[in-house]
């Protein structure tokens, strides 16, 4: 549920998490993380352009703002919908746990590639959309970063893509949509894996 103060009406061209990244039509959804709250650069987006803002916080300023309960998952949402919901195009690997998810990622990737298949991979060191590479800016890429190279993916032919999480809490922003998810938990005296096939969130 959300609520709205200001004109329902702008046409919104981007949707951006960092207040750097703002641009003329961005919609700036003001993230709380660990270290900063998105909040606080509220300004700095509205002043490189942003038209609206999406936050857990009562309006402030001039402008649009659209109040929710969860920050993190309207930056999906708004994201998805906004790039045609990309994740639809794809068959979505979900690999999350504690020890070997980039060997694993890379396993799936590889077993892929070798059917023929065009695939998308979102690991904790690099990116790949087909036959591009590219470094991972982190470990966990932030929803509409994700969003974006889903778009990318799709755009290059993908038809399946591996994700990896650090973290079952990781899995909303990850991968809404999962076919198949590989849990990883490796201990001294065990390693468990878990797989299920139905549509399920990863984790």
């Amino acid at each position: 549920e959300a609520e709205l103060r200001g004109d329902a009406s702008l046409a919104i061209t981007d949707v951006v998490h960092d207040s750097r990244r703002s641009s003329p039509g961005a919609l700036f959804v003001a993230v709380r993380g660990l270290v900063a709250d998105g909040n606080q650069f509220v300004e700095a987006a509205r002043r490189k352009g942003a038209l609206a803002v999406c936050s857990e916080a009562p309006p402030a300023g001039e402008g649009a703002w659209v109040r929710v309960a969860n920050a993190r998952q309207a930056l999906a949402t708004l994201s998805a919908t906004l790039l045609g919901d990309p994740a639809l195009s794809l068959d979505l690997v979900g690999v999350t746990g504690t020890n070997g998810k980039t060997t694993t990622t890379y396993l799936v990737d590889a077993a892929l590639r070798a059917a023929g298949e065009t695939v998308g991979l979102v690991g904790t060191v690099e990116y790949r959309v087909g036959d591009r590479i590219g470094e991972a800016a982190r470990t966990t890429p932030e929803a509409s970063d994700l969003q974006a190279l889903f778009r990318d993916m799709v755009d290059a032919g993908c038809r399946r893509a591996v994700l990896a999480g650090r973290a079952p809490r990781d899995a909303a922003p990850l991968a809404p949509r999962a076919e198949a998810a590989v849990g990883r938990k490796t201990s001294s005296s065990s390693t468990e894996r878990r797989r299920t096939t139905s549509s399920t969130k990863i984790g």
